[in-house]
Parts: C-alpha cells; structure tokens; sequence
C-alpha cells in the first residue's frame, strides 16, 4: 500500500468515530490558554503538555487573561484553557470540562502584617485583592469589605505592597514566588483555604478530544504519575521562580 493510500486509510477509520474538527485537531498545534505571570498554570501548563503528547498532539500554550481566555475560546480562536475550578463550568456553560481533574492547588491569603485569619467569613473585616477573573479568588472574597482587582499576581502583589488592601488572595504557589522574585520581604502567607481541584477545559469546537485526554488522564493519576510529575516540576520552579512570561 503506498504511503498516500495508508493516509487515507487512517484519516477513514479516524473518521469513523470523530468528527471533522477532531481530525483538523490531529492535524495542527493546539492552542492553549494560561494565565499571565502565574507559576501555578505555567506549572500546570507542563502537565498538560505531557496529556497531549500521549495522545499524539502537541500543544502551544499562549499567556491571557482569564476573561479573553473565555472569550477567545467561546469564539472559536482558542483551542481551550490549562486549567481552571470546577465551578469555572457554571460561570461559562458551553466550555467542555475535561475529568478527572488532573491537578490542584491552594488559595492563599498574603499580607505585610499579621491579620486574624482562620475561615473564608473572616474576610469580610479587611479590604481584599483578587486577580481579574480568577473564579476561585472571586468565591472566596464574596464576603469581603471591599474587594480591589488586580490584572495578575505580579500586579496583585505590587498593589499589596504599596497598601492598596490588606490582604490578596492569590494561589499559594504564585504568592509565595512572587513575592520572593519581587524581593517583598515583608509580605507573608497569613491563611490558606482548602485544596481546590484543576480540571482542563476545551473550547466547544474541540469537545471531540476530550474522551482521550481523559483516558490518558485517567491513567495516570491513580498510579502516581501525575503527583509524582507535578511534584516535580513544583520543586524545580520554587527552586528559581522565574516569571513564565
């Protein structure tokens, strides 16, 4: 059989079970959104490189906000997001959540003094910093006195340390690396809420990967795989945090 013949044979038998955006997605680099300035999704972003190379796509990851990374996908420009909360599903309805989640972090609060910090209520007593978007921030400071927006956690901790709120909430990895890598000596960890799953999330024109993506997923997480990878690449980092943009 000649090399053009066994092409069309694969491309028939793939096509027996996807669809035509499925097939262009095996034919292209997918398109990936990751937050700006962010340690956690640059981290996650590696992750999610290694699920699309086990099912044979390569992936480029482009730095957006959370709201352009929604709107980019929901109009067909972007290929999906790295990773975002399961709540993120309710906020944007027609996003494709891929399962299981495939890793997780904590949100943090920071500040430059000591506040009283035990529950997400106590919040409602400071004036509060979240990043633009950041569903998981956006739950979490519901309740706060004032809530001030930042547009990432470079940004968000430039606006702590000249006393634009007392405290910013942020994911516990890219608090803690920014402030370091800004030399914010003062700035510490006061509080840390419980530990909040990462899913991937397609654009609806590329829900057809999803079952795969899945699969691999769903490999590699219960033999350790994914842990033992995110652990990885989390010591690395912490080791020079650097920003990823």
């Amino acid at each position: 059989m000649s090399a053009q013949m066994n092409r069309r044979a694969v491309l028939a038998w793939l096509g027996a079970g996807c669809d035509s955006t499925a097939l262009a997605a095996d034919a292209e680099t997918i398109r990936l959104a990751r937050f700006p300035h962010s340690g956690y999704q640059y981290i996650a972003s590696r992750i999610r490189s290694e699920v699309y190379r086990r099912v044979g796509l390569s992936v480029r990851f482009e730095s957006m906000t959370p709201r352009r990374a929604t709107a980019e996908a929901l109009a067909g420009r972007l290929d999906g997001e790295v990773s975002r909360v399961l709540s993120y599903a309710e906020a944007a309805p027609r996003m494709v959540r891929v399962t299981p989640a495939f890793t997780y972090f904590a949100m943090a609060g920071f500040a430059r003094r000591n506040l009283d910090i035990d529950r997400s209520g106590d919040l409602r007593k400071y004036r509060v910093g979240i990043i633009r978007g950041v569903q998981a921030a956006i739950e979490l400071a519901a309740e706060a006195k004032v809530v001030e927006q930042a547009a990432n956690s470079e940004n968000l901790m430039q606006m702590l340390q000249a006393d634009r709120f007392d405290l910013a909430l942020d994911v516990d990895i890219n608090g803690a690396a920014v402030a370091a890598r800004l030399g914010y000596t003062e700035v510490r960890q006061v509080g840390a809420w419980m530990k909040t799953e990462g899913y991937h999330y397609l654009a609806p024109h590329r829900a057809a990967m999803g079952h795969d993506l899945s699969a691999v997923i769903g490999q590699m997480k219960p033999n350790g795989e994914l842990e033992r990878l995110r652990a990885s690449l989390l010591a690395e980092y912490m080791r020079n945090p650097f920003d990823p943009d």
